[in-house]
């Protein structure tokens, strides 16, 4: 974990599959914190943030005390208010760390997860 964003690896069947980005721990709080170690459900929501697909996207479900956490595009943890942000690689950009090629990871993740449903699994090493 960084002081400006937190780096993470999503593995789909302990294969790792694509890199995140979230916005730093702080304490949980909305908008501004990377989400809680814990599992959580994947679903498909109506959704309008970038990247959705026919007007869905992926919604992670019950994190504690917040709503309307979802996995979108994002290189950098700016561009998410507690939200997942994926991509391809990691990458330094001028304004910090974060991933690259964000939307040809989320449409891939979105092309596997097509009428599915899954369990995300946040830990800290």
């Amino acid at each position: 974990m960084l002081d400006q964003c937190t780096l993470g690896v999503l593995s789909i069947g302990n294969v790792p599959f694509c890199f995140t980005v979230e916005r730093p721990w702080l304490n949980n709080a909305p908008n501004i914190s990377c989400i809680p170690a814990a599992s959580y459900p994947v679903k498909w929501v109506v959704t309008g943030t970038s990247g959705n697909r026919n007007g869905r996207g992926l919604g992670v479900e019950n994190v504690p005390d917040r709503t309307l956490i979802r996995i979108h595009v994002a290189n950098v943890a700016d561009e998410v208010q507690g939200c997942i942000g994926v991509g391809l690689q990691r990458h330094d950009f001028r304004r910090g760390q974060g991933v690259s090629q964000s939307r040809a990871a989320l449409s891939k993740l979105m092309d596997i997860m097509e009428g599915q449903e899954a369990i995300l699994h946040i830990f800290n090493p």
